[in-house]
């Protein structure tokens, strides 16, 4: 019959391997997660910008109708 105390020191040996890969995995998924969340909000920043830049480019476009062709004269 196996010794108790050796039993005992397996099963604490496990649990301190599992706590190890459970904070592993644990910080992996926070790290994902701000990456996605930085990546998120860095596209976001980009469309504003993106958006306000082509609103802005040509003088006859409009918040509603943002055309760059909207009132173009050609000759």
């Amino acid at each position: 019959m196996p010794d108790k105390d050796k039993l005992k020191e397996e099963d604490f040996i496990l649990a301190q391997s599992l706590r190890l890969q459970s904070r592993m995995v644990w910080k992996a998924w926070q790290q994902e997660h701000e990456a996605a969340a930085h990546m998120a909000s860095t596209v976001r920043k980009q469309r504003e910008m993106n958006t306000g830049a082509q609103l802005s480019f040509s003088p006859f476009c409009s918040a509603q109708d943002p055309s760059p062709l909207k009132g173009v004269i050609h000759s």
